[in-house]
């Protein structure tokens, strides 16, 4: 079964954690501001309602 779950604080962390290696996988460019950009990026989603899904495939 699949469901989808708000992210909790502890996953949230993981995810800014990751923030820069996220970024270059998800454009193709590594510079070396990757990590902040793509914070800057969550942070200004978070800001507008968004939100980070856990997708448990259980």
């Amino acid at each position: 079964m699949l469901t989808f779950n708000k992210a909790s604080e502890l996953e949230l962390e993981e995810i800014y954690e990751l923030a820069g290696i996220n970024r270059k996988e998800a454009t193709g460019i590594d510079a070396e501001n990757n990590r902040e950009e793509m914070i800057k990026a969550y942070d200004n989603s978070r800001r507008h309602g968004a939100y980070f899904l856990e997708i448990d495939l259980s």
